[in-house]
């Protein structure tokens, strides 16, 4: 399943659209600037610290 991470003052409403027109499920996680985009967890994801970002777990998992 694809996890599409996003915050309301960035520009992952230009992406968010992506899954849905690729007919794959996707939840969505609203990630908090500035606190949860520079933790340890989100940095595994996303390097850049920065939103928008998508992930597939099962690409992460290989």
């Amino acid at each position: 399943m694809l996890t599409f991470y996003t915050n309301p003052q960035s520009r992952g409403r230009m992406t968010h659209w992506m899954p849905e027109d690729i007919g794959q499920p996707c939840e969505t996680r609203v990630v908090e600037s500035g606190t949860t985009m520079k933790a340890a967890d989100y940095l595994a994801i996303n390097p850049m610290g920065k939103v928008p970002a998508l992930n597939d777990a099962l690409l992460l998992r290989g």
